[in-house]
């Protein structure tokens, strides 16, 4: 992730966190340090596991009209 300003940073430093993936900062991103991080990202499956499990959550989680629908039970 090459996070460039709002929630990016945030967002990059959740996604390192969970172990799904890597953050060149903007100012530190050449050609070298993107290659590295790809070779990285492909070489080390522990980013593809912890991406499915993510992916997993968020497969888990409602969908936006079956939470109106608990929203609109809950408020009558």
């Amino acid at each position: 992730m090459v996070p460039q300003g709002a929630d990016q940073f945030y967002n990059a430093d959740r996604v390192v966190a969970a172990g799904a993936g890597v953050q060149l900062l903007p100012n530190l991103l050449t050609a070298d340090s993107a290659r590295h991080a790809i070779r990285v990202l492909l070489r080390d499956d522990t980013f593809r596991e912890a991406a499915a499990r993510i992916k997993n959550e968020l497969d888990a989680m409602p969908e936006p009209h079956q939470v109106v629908e608990t929203l609109e039970q809950l408020t009558q």
